[in-house]
């Protein structure tokens, strides 16, 4: 009887945490549209209801954003030749944004932003610059801008007309504080920075890193690793693989194997332009967006047994571009950005077979490209 209550208080508790309203950050590109830069969309499970409930002041490009949900602040890229960082402060109450701040990227084209689990420092990846950038982050979450330590790239790859030189794609630190991931489309590789937080005036070590390289012409957009770290899984933008690399005991990730993502996969194919990817909540499927001509969500099962990614097919997102999208504390909803048919959709997520579920809920936002949950 215990354990029928057990899981009868587990399904009403999951039941409660599933419907519970949210609210998600959606930022876009503002050229050429109608686009403000950022929106605030409200979604309501148990209604089915998504709105819009506020816009910040206008900003360009802010192509990438991260949620500091202690100081209630949005920082985001400003995407453009004099890259910028913005920070907003949102006020949860009065549903309104309050421009703070904007610092230099010291790179152009700035296109990924991510705070480490601390809240101490902030990572900015310039993409036509070739750089990146770490800055400290003050008490009260505003960045000091005296205060930061930035790397150049040098180097280039087989494809002339988009590895001409590094170009910084994405700035991701692992789950336990101690490692930055800097992806190069330009030179095909993947650099593993040792971090530490607490070391105020140069938090990276960039004399003791690790150069992963992948294959010539990949180009590695995105990457995710398992919460402990094991397993890297990179999307390849201009390839239309995903490869895979394991940790060994010097925290250093060697090669597995590769994976094509595409449903008519040809080589030496220029269609190719996958964007994102995401492990579901229990790290059983990983899901990546593919852009180009297929706009779909390749889907594979990840049997970690046999370290092996299972490929299960695609699923069209229903829309144009889908550049981003976002995997749900739930584990069920997954929003898409279709940048280019200017629509934010929702999806449902079967836990059994991993496949997506086309909803009617459907967000007009012009150019949506990156999309985070507001906690």
């Amino acid at each position: 009887m215990k354990y029928v209550i057990f899981y009868l208080c587990f399904f009403i508790t999951w039941t409660s945490f599933s419907q519970n309203p949210y609210r998600l950050i959606v930022s876009t590109y503002t050229n050429n549209n109608s686009s403000q830069g950022i929106y605030i969309v409200s979604y309501n499970p148990a209604k089915k209801t998504a709105t819009i409930v506020s816009k910040s002041p206008i900003t360009t490009n802010p192509s990438f954003v991260a949620w500091n949900p202690k100081h209630q602040l949005i920082y985001a890229v400003n995407e453009n030749l004099k890259g910028t960082i913005s920070v907003f402060k949102y006020n949860l109450k009065q549903q309104q944004f309050k421009l703070l701040q904007i610092v230099p990227s010291f790179g152009s084209d700035p296109c990924y932003i991510k705070a480490d689990a601390d809240f101490s420092w902030l990572s900015v990846a310039n993409y036509s610059g070739g750089n990146f950038i770490v800055y400290k982050l003050k008490n009260d979450g505003m960045i000091d801008s005296t205060h930061f330590q930035t790397q150049q790239l040098r180097g280039s790859s087989i494809n002339t007309a988009r590895q001409e030189s590094p170009h910084c794609h994405a700035a991701v630190y692992n789950f336990d504080n101690s490692r930055l991931f800097i992806s190069d489309l330009g030179g095909d590789r993947i650099l593993n920075y040792p971090f530490k937080a607490s070391n105020g005036l140069a938090p990276l070590d960039t004399q003791n890193f690790q150069t992963i390289p992948l294959y010539l012409g990949s180009g590695p957009r995105h990457l995710v690793t398992t919460l402990d770290d094991t397993y890297m899984f990179v999307v390849e933008e201009l390839a239309g693989f995903v490869s895979v690399f394991k940790k060994n005991y010097y925290n250093s990730y060697q090669f597995l194997k590769r994976y094509p993502l595409h449903q008519n996969f040809k080589n030496n194919s220029n269609d190719f332009a996958s964007a994102d990817l995401h492990l579901s909540k229990n790290e059983d499927f990983l899901y990546v967006s593919n852009r180009g001509r297929e706009n779909n969500i390749a889907i594979f099962k990840w049997q970690k047994d046999l370290e092996n990614l299972q490929f299960l097919g695609v699923d069209s997102v229903n829309g144009l571009t889908p550049r981003n999208f976002y995997i749900h504390d739930n584990d069920t909803d997954v929003w898409v950005a279709n940048q280019n048919s200017n629509e934010v959709v929702l999806f449902q997520r079967n836990h059994e077979t991993g496949r997506l579920q086309n909803t009617s809920i459907r967000v007009s936002i012009p150019a949506p490209v990156c999309i985070k949950l507001m906690e």
